[in-house]
């Protein structure tokens, strides 16, 4: 190999690992969030949670990045993130009880016209 493919290697390596280091991060931080909620709300909770710090930034990974590998952050406001992710659950809650609803609706549907399709069959009583 030579000294180009070598660096060139090196520098996929480098690109490799702030990959899996960005990943990493944003796993942690769904984590964190996840136990946040867990401790805060819902049903039978204590309430007893530890508080999460307000803004949080995470770096882009270099893959991603500007030019000269400059690393920028996007702010995570973690309340703001947390509140919209309650209110996507209660969304999909509520569109899962509307998905049921009209699917109850379409089997009934569909049994009364197999019943009047039934009825509509001549009875052959003579068979007996």
């Amino acid at each position: 190999m030579s000294e180009a493919d070598l660096k060139n290697l090196s520098q996929n390596s480098d690109g490799d690992q702030e990959l899996l280091l960005h990943q990493t991060t944003q796993s942690l931080l769904m984590a964190s969030s996840m136990m946040f909620m867990e401790n805060q709300g819902g049903p039978g909770a204590s309430g007893g949670g530890v508080a999460l710090p307000g803004p949080v930034s995470l770096p882009l990974p270099l893959s991603i990045a500007m030019p000269h590998h400059h690393v920028h952050a996007i702010p995570y406001n973690v309340d703001e993130l947390l509140r919209e992710n309650n209110a996507l659950h209660a969304k999909i809650k509520e569109l899962s009880l509307e998905r049921d609803r009209l699917l109850c609706e379409v089997s009934n549907l569909r049994l009364e016209l197999d019943m009047s399709e039934l009825k509509r069959l001549p009875v052959d009583l003579d068979d007996k």
